[in-house]
């Protein structure tokens, strides 16, 4: 008898204090920390990988870019281009635009002549000098029905096309060429980025 009543003591007490057994804790694993991703490598992209934001190209004869995002490397077409993008087509057109990357020895007007006769009936080159790491760049814009060039020629022909190319003169007659193909809609949506493009190139300093 005693006992019991010492029982309903003890468990009247802890009632009347609110005791109860104590929680054990579970742990709980850290929140993963936030990172930033790394910066570029600075090395040339792998073809058909959508590159990050300014990503440095500096795979090239002569001269490094920064390239935005959105472009996306690809297969060079034939022996003579560096470097190719496939810059993604507006709403509406069939094509993606084409940007290739390259040096060459040949001079701006010989070149302007070749680039004109991409077009069956195009209008008149609009040229416009701009400045590329102090150098005086010079960016040739065309528009028309474009054919393709004359060792890969389009069948058929595709309207309401663009053209546009920057020459940039360094090393005496060597020059670098960027060269951007495609449906108008298309460069145009693309225009302010090639631009952008072109001005961040900075020759490389010889070793």
């Amino acid at each position: 008898m005693r006992r019991c009543r010492m029982w309903i003591l003890v468990a009247g007490l802890a009632a009347f204090t609110g005791c109860e057994p104590e929680p054990v804790a579970t742990p709980v694993a850290p929140a993963p920390a936030k990172t930033t991703p790394a910066a570029p490598s600075g090395e040339k992209p792998a073809d058909g990988t959508p590159l990050a934001e300014a990503t440095l190209l500096k795979g090239l004869q002569g001269i490094t870019f920064m390239a935005p995002a959105g472009w996306k490397s690809v297969p060079v077409s034939g022996n003579i281009p560096e470097a190719e993008f496939a810059l993604p087509r507006a709403d509406g057109d069939a094509y993606d635009g084409r940007l290739t990357l390259m040096s060459a020895q040949s001079g701006l007007e010989e070149n302007t002549a070749r680039w004109k006769s991409e077009f069956i009936a195009g209008e008149d080159p609009k040229i416009e000098k701009i400045s590329v790491d102090g150098a005086e760049a010079t960016l040739v814009d065309l528009r028309g029905e474009w054919k393709g060039t004359s060792f890969r020629p389009i069948d058929p022909p595709r309207p309401e096309h663009r053209l546009i190319s920057v020459y940039i003169p360094f090393k005496g007659s060597q020059a670098y060429y960027v060269k951007v193909t495609g449906p108008k809609a298309t460069i145009a949506a693309h225009e302010a980025a090639l631009r952008a493009f072109v001005k961040s190139g900075r020759f490389k300093l010889e070793e």
